[in-house]
């Protein structure tokens, strides 16, 4: 029986038969199983030896594949799995972020990695919070608490003085906290003046000290090279009493019979004697010359506006040189026997006469 066994393997292995059929024909089905087991996966063993195919890299939020791992994009910085603006929008602008502790801040990172939102609002709005330095480190005070010595505070509970906190029946003087009235532990005998509790050297308007050569009005300080104080209220031109302040370029005119001043952009005299005529002003260089009849006299005249060798005389352009007279709207208005000539009066002995090209002159 082994003779014919080893002949039939023999001959198996001269036809090139396979190593899986030459066991089993020789060992048998159950043979196989237990004593060629490791040969049958062969094929399978070898293709895990070749290894599996690699997966692709995962990176977390915004984060994309690179070089060195996982990367932000372009623009962003690197925070543990996140992605933070960093300086590409400075702080404290809306949407600045910063790595802090592995993740991103929308403010300040402070402390043991602690975040404060101090970044601006929507619009560019005052931030909710801000950091309060001091010697144990900063704290994130909200906007509208105080700051002392590092401590964030209610204003309205506590007084901070020399860095301390203290309760508000003190008041902080000179950086020395005070009991009652600060001025009542200062000396202003040196011409200063008692002003919100502190000494002043200049005039104080109400609770404010006005520094800088400023000037009080009704309880606010001014600058008065850029203001006046009038009848109690700021205007940037002049004072008009008992009227309105005038604005820059008005004339502050007096009442007509003892009433109230009031503002007009014409000289004074313009307004109220040809006005009261009913006729038109006539100015030069923005000074009152005489009254005329726009419409009957054509435009008032300016040395600018007559022909050359013309003198501009009353407001009317004339050949004759001008006569020295004083400014007249009629006859009452010039002295003696004179007469008013267009605005003028004629000296003694002088008349008003009117040439062919409708010119009217003293002669």
């Amino acid at each position: 029986m082994e003779d014919r066994r080893f002949d039939a393997l023999a001959k198996a292995v001269a036809a090139g038969t396979n190593r899986r059929a030459l066991l089993k024909g020789v060992l048998g089905f159950a043979g196989l199983s237990l004593a060629g087991g490791p040969l049958l996966n062969d094929d399978a063993q070898a293709a895990r030896r070749s290894g599996p195919t690699p997966t692709p890299t995962s990176c977390p939020g915004q984060q994309v594949p690179c070089d060195t791992g996982c990367c932000c994009p372009a623009g962003l910085e690197n925070c543990g799995p996140a992605c933070c603006t960093g300086k590409s929008i400075p702080s404290p602008q809306p949407g600045h972020t910063e790595c802090c502790d592995g993740a991103c801040c929308d403010g300040t990172c402070y402390g043991e990695e602690l975040c404060c939102p101090t970044n601006q609002t929507s619009g560019g709005g005052q931030p909710t919070h801000y950091l309060c330095d001091g010697p144990v480190g900063p704290q994130c005070c909200a906007d509208g608490q105080g700051c002392c010595g590092g401590v964030c505070f209610d204003p309205e509970a506590f007084v901070c003085c020399a860095g301390l906190l203290y309760v508000p029946t003190y008041v902080c003087c000179n950086n020395t906290p005070v009991l009652g009235n600060c001025c009542a532990a200062e000396d202003c005998s040196s011409g200063g003046n008692c002003c919100n509790n502190e000494c002043c050297d200049a005039p104080c308007c109400g609770t404010e000290c006005c520094g800088n050569g400023w000037q009080c009005c009704n309880g606010q300080c001014y600058d008065p090279a850029a203001f006046v104080c009038c009848d109690g209220s700021l205007v940037s031109g002049v004072c008009c009493p008992g009227g309105a302040g005038c604005t820059e370029g008005q004339h502050c005119c007096p009442g007509v019979k003892g009433g109230a001043a009031y503002c007009t952009a014409a000289p004074c005299e313009c307004d109220r004697i040809c006005s009261d005529a009913g006729l038109d002003c006539c100015t030069i260089d923005n000074v009152f010359v005489w009254c005329y009849d726009q419409n009957a006299e054509g435009e008032c005249c300016t040395v600018e506006s007559c022909l050359a060798g013309q003198f501009c005389c009353g407001g009317t352009c004339t050949d004759l040189e001008c006569e020295a007279s004083t400014s007249c709207s009629d006859d009452y208005d010039c002295p003696g026997d004179a007469v008013c000539c267009v605005g003028d009066c004629c000296t003694p002995g002088q008349s008003c006469v009117t040439d062919p090209d409708n010119n009217s002159y003293c002669a």
